[in-house]
């Protein structure tokens, strides 16, 4: 009898044990825990209306995804401008498009100003920049005209571009690659990318704008180089346009052919000075008053641009001011399932198994379509890539479970009023800014500010105006909603089945930092704005504030870059 009940005992104490953790498990889910049949014998899909995607092949999938980003990261991320195909041309409608803007709003006040040259990744004056960023791609393509190579340099160890071959080494070995966190990247091979006559005038450009930042020692320098080149007429003219103001000039030195030069700011200005320098003041009353024209046009552009910011960033502080003055109310919520109906395994799979379809259909877009415009194959990759994403969110998690999408991510019930809704998407976005503002201006401080490359966007330089208007409307229209339905619809999901709110909200939005290979500037200002949309998912309980907060962001992007680059 003792022992029978002692045994009745254990059994008991086991049966509490198992309710117990039931207990928790639907205390932290939020719903009851759903176990395979006992009778399977086997593990099985929470669901129990498929099995569970194979582990193998998620875990190779994850593998091959993190060679990919590792080797691209240390790969591409130091390139320069190799990551273009027209670097002459890019650096100089990019930086001189942006000296123009910013002389021609020199004079508005600080509060008008600053807040779009931010909006814009501008913290370091232009046109200091544009001079260091002009030989850098003289420099890179001179060595890949010349035929040398070069690998891609760790922090530790730098090539130089001249610097002779090691003692016992042959002339022309090529340097070892370094290691970028850990990995081998391959010899980087530069190849001309443009001619010897662009580089040249990129290297005449340069120039002109050390002339009209004062830097006389270096100007004589790039003349010299210049000459060297075998354009002595250009170099003699440059030396005569910014001679000192006491030196003899005669008016043969300043005659010169300005098509020698490409359109922009520099041949305006190196223009300006030849007709200053010669005494010619019919003529340098027509070029003031051209620039005068061209700097109020971009005032008046970059006054309504940074007026509609304002406002936007001041509704959304008013929304945010009421919200914590009134003691922080519960936001309006709508109909998502948080944590999600889909177990961790399940979602990882189809967030990876997307992915690589994503990548492999990519690339074969891009071989099958050589030949075609870029500009247009561009918007078509851009609208045909998140395909095989939508059909696999909607065959391995929505369908199995008998779900609606729009359930799910929440945009099918808006209760509370379109106001309140409004104000949550106001504040997001003044959060996102003001946060992403912060961040760029304390990593300007430190000098860590945005490379040229992340902000230099070379195909809407350079695209039709009616393929510009297509690239445009996919932006604003799909490009938001697809973003937010793989990283939070899908992303952040999964993971929040296993994570707690922000831990999920921190580990999406930096793993998805992680894979666009960006500078520390912009991927801590990734990240920022993932975690503020995580939590607007979470608290709303849909996908639309983030949707339209990020609609709202591309629009006044591209509204500036169409007022001042096209």
């Amino acid at each position: 009898m003792m022992a029978l009940a002692e045994r009745r005992s254990h059994a008991l104490d086991a049966t509490g044990a198992a309710a117990g953790f039931a207990r928790a498990r639907r205390n932290r889910t939020g719903r009851h825990a759903c176990y395979p049949p006992a009778s399977t014998g086997r593990m099985s899909s929470n669901d129990h209306t498929q099995p569970r995607f194979h582990r193998g092949v998620t875990f190779f999938l994850a593998l091959l995804l993190s060679m990919s980003v590792c080797i691209l990261g240390a790969g591409t991320s130091l390139q320069g401008a190799l990551v273009f195909d027209h670097p002459a041309a890019t650096a100089r409608e990019h930086f001189e498009r942006t000296i123009a803007y910013e002389q021609a709003v020199a004079n508005e006040p600080e509060w008008l100003r600053r807040p779009l040259l931010l909006f814009l990744g501008r913290v370091r004056p232009a046109l200091p920049e544009a001079i260091d960023v002009y030989e850098e791609v003289v420099e890179l393509q001179v060595r890949a005209l010349r035929g040398e190579t070069t690998a891609v340099a760790s922090d530790k160890e730098e090539h130089a571009p001249d610097s002779p071959a090691q003692d016992g080494a042959p002339a022309d070995a090529k340097p070892k690659p370094t290691s970028v966190f850990g990995c081998t990247p391959t010899v980087v091979e530069p190849e001309p990318k443009d001619t010897r006559a662009e580089l040249c005038e990129l290297l005449a450009r340069r120039a002109i704008l050390q002339g009209e930042a004062g830097r006389f020692d270096d100007l004589l320098l790039s003349i010299a180089r210049i000459e060297g080149l075998g354009e002595r007429e250009l170099a003699r003219t440059i030396r005569a346009a910014y001679s000192p103001p006491d030196a003899r000039v005669t008016p043969t030195a300043l005659a010169i052919d300005m098509s020698l030069l490409q359109p922009g700011w520099a041949r305006d200005r190196f223009e300006l000075r030849c007709a200053e320098r010669s005494g010619d003041t019919e003529r340098v009353t027509v070029l003031t008053e051209a620039a005068n024209a061209r700097e109020d046009a971009l005032r008046r552009s970059g006054r309504t641009v940074a007026w509609a910011l304002l406002t936007a960033i001041a509704l959304g502080l008013g929304a945010l001011l009421v919200w914590l003055l009134r003691d922080r109310p519960a936001l309006p919520c709508s109909t998502a399932s948080i944590p999600p109906e889909w177990n961790f395994e399940d979602g990882l799979a189809v967030l990876l198994r997307a992915l690589a379809l994503g990548a492999i259909g990519y690339l074969g877009v891009r071989i099958a379509s050589q030949g075609f415009a870029e500009d247009w194959l561009f918007v078509g990759t851009w609208l045909a890539t998140p395909l095989p994403l939508l059909y696999l969110y909607h065959k391995g998690l929505i369908a199995p479970r008998a779900l609606s999408r729009v359930r799910v991510l929440g945009i099918d019930a808006f209760p509370g009023g379109v106001g309140r809704w409004a104000l949550v998407v106001f504040g997001l976005f003044t959060a996102d800014q003001l946060g992403q503002s912060l961040i760029l201006e304390l990593c300007g401080h430190i000098g860590l500010g945005q490379p040229w490359v992340e902000s230099a966007q070379e195909l809407l330089l350079r695209i039709s105006p009616l393929a510009f208007a297509a690239t445009c409307a996919v932006a604003v229209l799909w490009s938001p909603f697809v973003d937010e339905l793989a990283r939070r619809g899908l992303l952040f999901l999964t993971l929040r089945a296993r994570m707690p709110l922000m831990s999920a909200a921190l580990w999406s939005s930096a793993l998805v930092a992680a894979f666009q290979n960006l500078s520390l500037p912009a991927f801590l200002m990734t990240i920022w704005s993932g975690f503020l949309c995580a939590l607007a998912f979470e608290r709303t309980k849909s996908i639309l504030p983030a949707v339209i907060a990020q609609t709202l962001g591309y629009a006044g992007f591209l509204g500036a870059f169409a007022a001042f680059y096209r």
